[in-house]
């Protein structure tokens, strides 16, 4: 019977959508043992004997994630006003309210690439933000509204001197519009005093580009593993 060690922590929020035991990988070896029918993700800084662990152990390659830091000593650059109404929290607020932007958003996920997981991508992000919006995971919340629908926001999480930007999401419909880079400010000019960070997957080309032009720098870059059982 498999035994939980400290190489594998469970991952309830993802075992309870997908409906069997999904663990997060903190440290492998070739001796690595693993229960049937379980769901394994490994997020690791770049290495050869880590990859060269995982081909061994049947882990394919999912995707690369990019961390970025914003940089302060780069001169804000200015940006057109938007007429749509902010707002700072989530008062009377439903999830329905973000279903466009749950779309978007699992699309461009690490799940949605891997094909034995790819059905879930929707239903995870969609519980992803109810957590962070409606269960108090995100300490600060900023929200776009458009004709009272809602079609962009970004949830944070403050940690002492940093900030973590944990979902950022705008509806297609709305893109290239200058939403995104408005809610980027909004929070770079609250938190200044912050280091601020966010991260994406290394092939979602229009979110690189998109903090770049922001005044972000790369600060680490990760590579995903996942392993099906």
């Amino acid at each position: 019977m498999y035994k939980t060690n400290e190489s594998f922590k469970k991952d309830d929020f993802l075992t309870k959508i997908v409906g069997f035991n999904c663990f997060n990988v903190s440290k492998l070896s070739s001796q690595t043992k693993f229960e049937k029918k379980g769901f394994y993700s490994y997020i690791f800084p770049y290495s050869k004997k880590n990859i060269n662990t995982c081909q061994k152990l049947d882990f394919k390659y999912i995707s690369s994630r990019v961390i970025f830091k914003h940089d302060k000593k780069i001169p804000k650059k200015s940006i057109s006003k938007i007429e749509y109404k902010i707002t700072f929290n989530n008062k009377d607020l439903t999830i329905n309210d973000f279903r466009e932007i749950i779309g978007v958003l699992s699309k461009t996920s690490r799940f949605y690439k891997d094909n034995n997981i790819r059905k879930y991508a929707k239903k995870i992000y969609k519980k992803w933000i109810y957590n962070s919006l409606f269960n108090r995971y995100a300490d600060k919340l900023i929200i776009v509204k458009s004709r009272n629908n809602v079609i962009g926001f970004v949830s944070l999480k403050i940690f002492q001197t940093d900030c973590i930007i944990d979902l950022i999401g705008v509806d297609e419909k709305y893109q290239n519009q200058g939403i995104g880079s408005y809610l980027l400010r909004k929070v770079i000019d609250q938190f200044k005093q912050h280091n601020i960070y966010v991260g994406t997957e290394v092939e979602n080309i229009q979110a690189l580009n998109f903090y770049l032009k922001n005044n972000f720098k790369i600060y680490q870059y990760k590579l995903i593993f996942h392993k099906h059982t």
